[in-house]
Parts: C-alpha cells; sequence; structure tokens
C-alpha cells in the first residue's frame, strides 16, 4: 500500500512541473509556440526549468521563505487551472500521454523496491552527495536565505575570517550531525536542496522517498528530451521513443542514478533539450521567438542547476558557431 501511494505522490510531482510548464507556455509562449500540439511532453523539463530560475530568484534576491514559496505556487496554480478550466480536458489528455510513455520507468523501480525496501533508496553508493544534498534541503526549509549567516554565527563560524571556511568547517563540532555535510555547499549549486525543500513542507512523505521521487522524475524527463533530441534528426515517432528508452537504460544514465548525483541527473534532461533546440535554431534556421525564449530559460535553468554542464555546452556551442 506504501509503494501505491509513493508512485502516486510521484505522478503529483510529474503534475505539478507539467503544471509550470503549461503556465510558462501560456505566458510567455502564447502568440509564437506549437509546443501545445507537436510536443507537449517537453511541458515538464520546460517546467521544472521555469520553477529552477524562479524559485532561485525568490529565495535568494527576494529572501522569501520556503513556505512562502510553497504559498506563491500554489495559489498560481489554482488560478491558472481556473484559467485554463475550459481546456483542462485537453491537458489532462496530454499529462496521461506523457505518463504513459514514461510509466513503465517508475514501475520499475517500485517493483525493486518491492523487494528491497528502504535499502534501495536509501544507502546508495555514493551517500556524501546525498546526504549532503537532503541537509542543505532541511536547512532551507527552516530558514531564510538572511538567517543563514546568522546560522553560522552560532556555529562559531567566524566572519572576520570567512576565507578560512574550510578549515573552519573541518576544525568545528555541530550542535546538528547534519551541519556537517550541507555547510560546505550552502552557497553553491543550491537548486536541487531548494527542490528537496519545497517538497520537505509535505510533511507526511518520508524525506528519502521524496529524494527517491526526484530522482526517478528526472530520469523520466531523460526519455522525454531524448525522444525529441532523436525526432530532430528525423528518426520516425516509434523509433524515437525507443532509442529514447535505451538511452534511459544506458551505462552513463543509469551510473549517476546510482550515485547519487542529483544535479547532474537534473541537469541531463535540460542538456539534452538545449542540444535539440540548437539544432533546430543553428542547423535547420529555426529562428523563432519562442525557441530562443524556450532556449534562455534552459540556459539560465543550466547555470543554476549544474554549472559544470554549462561549462561543457557552451564550449560545444562555441564550436559550432
Amino acid at each position: 500500500m506504501e509503494n501505491f501511494f509513493n508512485i502516486f505522490f510521484l505522478i503529483f510531482i510529474l503534475f505539478f512541473f507539467y503544471l509550470n510548464g503549461a503556465f510558462f507556455q501560456e505566458y510567455f509562449l502564447k502568440k509564437y509556440n506549437k509546443i501545445k500540439n507537436e510536443n507537449f511532453y517537453l511541458l515538464p523539463i520546460i517546467g521544472l526549468s521555469f520553477f529552477c530560475v524562479v524559485i532561485t530568484f525568490l529565495y535568494n534576491f527576494i529572501n522569501l521563505s520556503i513556505v512562502q514559496i510553497n504559498l506563491i505556487f500554489f495559489i498560481l496554480h489554482i488560478m491558472f487551472i481556473f484559467k485554463i478550466r475550459k481546456n483542462f480536458t485537453e491537458h489532462l489528455f496530454n499529462f496521461f500521454n506523457i505518463l504513459k510513455l514514461i510509466f513503465p520507468i517508475i514501475l520499475f523501480y517500485f517493483f525493486i523496491i518491492l523487494f528491497r525496501n528502504e535499502n534501495f533508496y536509501v544507502f546508495r553508493g555514493n551517500y556524501w552527495d546525498q546526504f549532503t544534498m537532503i541537509s542543505m534541503g532541511i536547512i532551507f526549509e527552516n530558514y531564510q536565505y538572511k538567517n543563514i549567516a546568522d546560522l553560522l554565527i552560532k556555529e562559531n563560524f567566524v566572519f572576520e575570517n570567512f576565507e578560512n571556511f574550510y578549515n573552519n568547517l573541518r576544525d568545528n563540532v555541530f550542535s546538528k550531525d547534519h551541519y556537517y555535510f550541507s555547510f560546505q555547499n550552502l552557497f553553491a549549486r543550491q537548486f536541487n536542496s531548494l527542490l528537496l525543500a519545497f517538497f520537505f513542507k509535505i510533511k507526511f512523505i518520508d524525506i528519502f522517498v521524496i529524494h527517491l521521487c526526484l530522482k526517478i522524475f528526472f530520469l523520466s524527463n531523460i526519455i522525454l528530451s531524448t525522444k525529441l533530441l532523436f525526432s530532430s534528426f528525423n528518426y520516425k515517432i516509434k523509433n524515437s521513443t525507443f532509442y529514447a528508452w535505451v538511452f534511459a537504460f544506458s551505462f552513463w544514465t543509469i551510473y549517476i542514478f546510482e550515485i547519487d548525483a542529483l544535479a547532474q541527473l537534473c541537469s541531463f534532461s535540460i542538456l539534452i533539450l538545449l542540444l535539440a533546440f540548437s539544432k533546430k535554431i543553428i542547423f535547420d534556421n529555426n529562428f523563432t521567438k519562442s525557441n530562443y525564449f524556450i532556449c534562455l530559460v534552459l540556459y539560465s535553468s543550466l547555470f543554476l542547476i549544474y554549472p559544470s554542464l554549462f561549462v561543457i555546452f557552451n564550449i560545444f556551442l562555441i564550436i559550432y558557431l
């Protein structure tokens, strides 16, 4: 019974980001966009990128708490659903088509959990990354950005000697164990921890289950983005879906899933989508405003989520330009 509830929560996450993508489409691509008819299955990835930019801005620059950000998105989604109520059935149809495309991968991982229980998703090959992301998520959930400095001071950090931050980190005895994992990454690559913090407010879901569901969601996004990439090279639709599935279960994809490289797993589908749209713009001369606007949001989110991959993409871009 618990597994079915967890699957439902994963579907909720997918629908949340689908609505974000549909919101972005409705208000930012309304006049120029054909994604609704042709590539609706990209909406969860675009919604993820849009969410990345918005939550990073609201938390770091507007200095809102996670609860306030939860409330903003809740109100926006209620208002948006009311606005699209006449076309809501069409959106549900699109969403269930996306779900049908990725549902086997959901069943695959939850089937494993039936036999391996919590050991499968709590203790992985790289516990450092997992516990670091979760620890940072707990801090972001409970502290506004402006209060993180006060938290560090309480843990005896000396701001006058801040350049020795890591020495201070190593020598400190912390009041809470998870501070050890989180303090060294508080000011870099925040998005995945902000994302965890956003869903940590749902208190009846275990934090490790939330982490697992997001990983499966990111893996599902790789299928959706790779499908467009192969389609852009004139593969038939059925073939592109098959190749996307093969890629999702390839060595590198499974490897980054297994080592809990959450930032890389999250950004992988965004990178693939950027490559697909770059091909449309550079090689196919498809210079539409919607393509540029989508690329701008994807490009910004790639930098915020995983700067190393952002640099690699720019190298390829410079080569082909």
